[in-house]
């Protein structure tokens, strides 16, 4: 089994082997700082293409018959270049054992499979914080009963990634053991992006992120940086984040995902153990893809800081990114796509309804000022693309 595309100079010393649901932007970032890389992910974009040596195409990660495919495809990899490096993003959470195998048989830079499992366990993670006296929203499992208690709740699968598998909760409903039911808080949705090293950690900055909201569900839509919360709240965050990253041996770029009411009360919702989407509002010095790898070799760069103290954050610069998903079924046209879209599928390619077409950016001022281009930007390309549902 080979991979669908080989380019450049073969050189071993310095490549690594990116498995991600996409791996265009840790590819990208990769590039900046000279690094060679090969991507195995669902989508092997125009732009991840242009990024990389070579790319492989899967269909997901989960399930015995794609877990045994991923495994082949990356020992392929490994025989061709016995010193490659395997970086791991989103799309493994829901599989910690297929972590755990390719730990076992290569040479993988990420969260161990077990700091993975403790972290997306409901009921270890949860409790975890009720220790650290940290707040989060109650929970119940298919073992226990159900709360009494007046309100919305929300079904989540373990592990999983994206919010597309977040749905409401009905009362007598039948849990599966992958699931976990949620109560609902009504409020604004953010996160912090962060990176770790097991003990210390650095806050790169607060984004506001927010839903695809005609889908009807929390299929995550978009994020912008430099959110706008109180210095108060962000410093009960970031104490969090100091509590957790030892308390979890976290290591390398991850996120928080929490919650705040209109009360002004903040909930931890989850934490995700790899690089996130945000990670890229922060592209803009050094390449993110090397810090993340010093991370994990003990060499934090720079001191833990609260949010607000880089340059371009403290000129109120806000970056944000917002996924264009297909309201009908679509095949991707001849198209010259301008330079503020990402994650770009190929001419020909079909697109189904409710899946991801490509990931538009922009900038401002100010978060108003970022989400209003954002906003219009989504608009052009939509109507570019010939669809005519809003869908971010």
């Amino acid at each position: 089994m080979k991979p669908s595309r080989l380019r450049g100079s073969m050189s071993r010393n310095n490549q690594f082997l990116i498995i991600s649901q996409s791996g265009r932007a840790l590819a990208v970032s990769a590039k900046r700082a000279g690094i060679d890389t090969h991507v195995i992910d669902l989508f092997v974009d125009e732009d991840t293409v242009e990024s990389t040596l070579s790319n492989h195409s899967v269909t997901g990660f989960s399930g015995r018959s794609n877990s045994e495919a991923l495994i082949d495809i990356v020992t392929e990899y490994v025989i061709n270049n016995p010193e490659l490096r395997i970086v791991v993003g989103s799309g493994l959470e829901e599989c910690p054992d297929l972590l755990a195998q390719l730990e076992q048989r290569f040479s993988v830079i990420g969260n161990h499979s077990s700091v993975v499992k403790q972290v997306n366990d409901p009921v270890v993670f949860f409790k975890r914080l009720g220790e650290l006296a940290l707040p989060y929203p109650d929970f119940f499992t298919d073992k226990d009963k159900p709360a009494e208690s007046k309100g919305a709740f929300l079904i989540k699968t373990i592990g999983g990634a994206g919010g597309g598998h977040v749905r409401p909760y009905k009362k007598g409903m039948k849990l599966a053991s992958i699931c976990y039911c949620q109560v609902f808080l009504r409020g604004k949705n953010y996160s912090v992006t962060f990176l770790a090293d097991g003990n210390s950690f650095r806050v790169l900055g607060f984004n506001e992120t927010w839903v695809c909201d005609e889908y009807r569900d929390f299929t995550f839509a978009g994020a912008v940086s430099n959110a706008n919360l109180p210095n108060e709240l962000c410093q009960q965050v970031i104490d969090a984040i100091r509590q957790l990253v030892p308390s979890f041996n976290l290591k390398g770029l991850c996120s928080l995902d929490f919650i705040v009411e209109e009360a002004g009360q903040y909930s931890i919702l989850e934490i995700n153990p790899r690089p996130t989407a945000t990670f890229e509002l922060y592209e803009f010095r050094e390449s993110l893809f090397v810090q993340h790898l010093a991370a994990f070799n003990g060499k934090m760069p720079g001191p833990e800081s609260d949010p607000g103290l880089d340059p371009e954050s403290s000129q109120g610069l806000s970056r944000a990114l917002g996924v264009l998903y297909a309201g009908e079924s679509i095949t991707i046209p001849f198209l010259k796509w301008p330079g503020w879209v990402t994650d770009r599928p190929k001419q020909g390619k079909p697109i189904a309804k409710g899946e991801p077409v490509c990931t538009v950016h922009a900038e401002g001022f100010d978060t108003t000022s970022a989400k209003e281009q954002l906003m219009m930007r989504l608009a052009r390309q939509r109507a570019l693309l010939g669809l005519s549902l809003k869908a971010a």
